[in-house]
């Protein structure tokens, strides 16, 4: 079963909630509510999944810049 099966399978009133809750427009018929929550899914997992690919990339960055002198991001006062 995937995720569209999921959604579909959701309460029209459960479907608004979740589009609210992303600030999104929550009026239409179950069909356009589905897509319209399923897009925004797509589009969190895919800026999820690109924060983890760049953390590394930056954890390297902000280690060469304490090693170089520059700020410690790292320690808290």
């Amino acid at each position: 079963m995937g995720a569209s099966d999921d959604l579909q399978r959701m309460r029209v009133a459960d479907l608004r909630d979740e589009l609210a809750r992303r600030s999104l427009d929550t009026g239409g018929l179950k069909a356009a509510l589905v897509s319209r929550l399923a897009k925004a899914l797509r589009s969190e997992k895919e800026t999820s999944s690109s924060r983890r690919e760049a953390e590394p990339q930056i954890r390297e960055r902000e280690r060469g810049e304490t090693a170089r002198g520059g700020v410690d991001r790292t320690t808290t006062r």
